[in-house]
């Protein structure tokens, strides 16, 4: 059998996978009884998906989807897409004010650099896509990132930068993150000693309302919305303001486009065409069926070093979970560690293990 698909320019080849014919008869059998691309559709149509029926719970709409549902005149879920393009007009805007030098720091200079303040899907999601599209940056700037609240981490970014050039991105939907507002305060404190003003320099990202929505301390905010988990909010503002500023308005939204062109193609029904619900009813297959408890991934590229850092979160913090939607325990393995290196480090490090270890660990090679 040919055990290969292709789509949206990757190509998966999983012939090296312990399935047959008819393992993916049945892997598709159990994709079908689950209802999973109708519940996808729901999910991108704006039915309420997080929540535990008869239980308190967030009770919300999971549409990061709709952030880049945005080239077509019929969005499955308008308001929210509405919102979405809001947003990107608004970050259009402030994009070509620092372009045209309309914005600019207290000497009339462009800024050169942004550092992104944000956790977890406030900073992993971002970082991972900036690195894997560093070499497309426009000339003259840079991202940088700060999340660990060990003052360290802030203090050798920002020991690195010319404050006087350097807008500062924080990122938090509720607005009160402990870790990031530490961190916002390190860097107040930092711009403050260098003469300059933190409200010049200082943008924030949050949701509409919170107590980081104010225009005293910030000089633009742009908002997420509470139907945007963090983990997936790399679609959204969290990753467009800083992509938009490192990439250009134009790039950002070509990753939009190849995000939604996703989207559309894990609608399809068969597996065997469908790449995202395939390395799905694989990876069950292999944790549940198989008992291989961990998943390495492991990109040759050194532009995706932080890849397997953004999946192991938007996998392990979806399926870290121990009840269904009816709040009953489950009696199957929801989600497997999921981990990984760039490849070539790997081979000098983990490898080993992996080839000739008493463990058996499936490898998603990139």
């Amino acid at each position: 059998a040919d055990y290969r698909t292709s789509c949206c320019g990757f190509d998966l080849h999983y012939a090296t996978q312990r399935i047959d014919d008819r393992v993916l008869a049945e892997l598709q059998n159990l994709a079908d009884e689950a209802g999973l691309v109708e519940q996808f559709q729901a999910m991108k149509s704006g039915q309420v998906m997080n929540r535990i029926i008869g239980r308190d719970s967030e009770n919300r709409q999971v549409l990061h989807t709709a952030c880049r549902d945005i080239f077509t005149d019929t969005p499955l879920a308008p308001k929210a897409t509405g919102q979405a393009k809001e947003q990107l007009d608004r970050l259009q805007a402030f994009l070509a004010d620092l372009d045209s030098g309309a914005i600019a720091n207290e000497q009339d200079e462009p800024f050169t650099t942004m550092v992104q303040v944000g956790i977890g899907g406030s900073d992993l999601g971002p970082r991972a896509l900036y690195l894997a599209l560093e070499r497309y940056r426009m000339s003259g700037r840079r991202a940088r990132f700060i999340a660990n609240v060990d003052p360290d981490d802030a203090a050798v970014v920002l020991a690195d930068l010319d404050l006087s050039r350097t807008l500062v991105n924080v990122v938090s939907k509720s607005g009160t993150t402990l870790e990031t507002l530490t961190n916002e305060q390190l860097v107040r404190q930092a711009l403050a000693a260098a003469g300059l003003n933190p409200a010049r320099h200082m943008i924030a990202v949050t949701g509409a309302g919170s107590p980081m929505d104010d225009p005293s301390k910030y000089l633009a905010s742009f908002h997420m919305y509470d139907y945007i988990g963090g983990r997936y909010s790399a679609t959204s503002m969290v990753g467009g303001v800083t992509l938009g500023f490192v990439l250009g308005y134009d790039n950002f939204k070509e990753v939009l486009r190849g995000a939604n062109e996703m989207d559309v193609a894990a609608e399809k029904v068969s597996i065997r065409e469908n790449l995202p619900l395939l390395m799905a009813m694989l990876g069950i297959w292999n944790h549940n069926f198989l008992g291989s408890a961990t998943v390495a991934v492991l990109p040759y590229s050194q532009a995706l070093l932080r890849f397997p850092a953004h999946l192991q979160q938007c996998d392990m913090e979806s399926n870290g979970k121990q009840v269904n939607r009816y709040g009953v325990p489950v009696r199957w393995q929801t989600g497997p560690v999921v981990w990984g290196e760039p490849g070539t480090n790997g081979q000098h490090a983990f490898y080993q293990l992996l080839h000739q270890g008493t463990e058996i660990v499936p490898v998603e090679f990139i």
